[in-house]
């Protein structure tokens, strides 16, 4: 896939900032760390802290063990970066935060994938129901000019 970046800082901020005051977790039910590593390689990433191996070690310190983090420490981490972060990655990031297996509230995660579609849709992109796991939705993005597999184009 194309590594360019077609989504805005603007836009990306927009969708973070949602996390930061609507109350709902970027993790949904998973630990941080358990979350990230279905996205990174959390084991081959530096850690922030001299006493730990690395990002996987770190995030449990500082998340599950001490809680010194505050809960939306991803957004300003530079080993993740998701402001500046292809827009692949950041993508992938926004349908891991409404997968079932992260997000079980099916009513939830069609309320967050609607609210990207109104922020990404001015960046030409948009998430798309690709699937389903146990009757719940899988989702995954797409340019919003094109035709989903199912043939018809989606209006999120």
């Amino acid at each position: 896939m194309n590594m360019e970046h077609f989504i805005s800082e603007a836009t990306r901020k927009a969708i973070i900032d949602h996390f930061r005051t609507s109350g709902i977790k970027w993790n949904g039910r998973l630990q941080d760390n358990q979350f990230l590593g279905r996205l990174f390689d959390l084991t081959s990433m530096p850690s922030t802290d001299h006493r730990v191996w690395n990002a996987d070690s770190d995030i449990i310190q500082h998340r599950v063990i001490w809680k010194d983090w505050n809960d939306d420490w991803l957004f300003t981490d530079r080993r993740f970066n998701l402001l500046n972060e292809s827009d692949e990655i950041f993508l992938r990031f926004l349908c891991e935060t409404i997968h079932p297996l992260v997000r079980p509230d099916t009513e939830e995660a069609f309320y967050l994938a609607e609210h990207y579609n109104l922020r990404l849709a001015v960046d030409g992109w948009r998430i798309v129901e690709v699937g389903r796991i146990s009757g719940k939705p899988v989702f995954g993005h797409e340019r919003a000019d094109t035709i989903s597999p199912f043939g018809r184009a989606h209006n999120n």
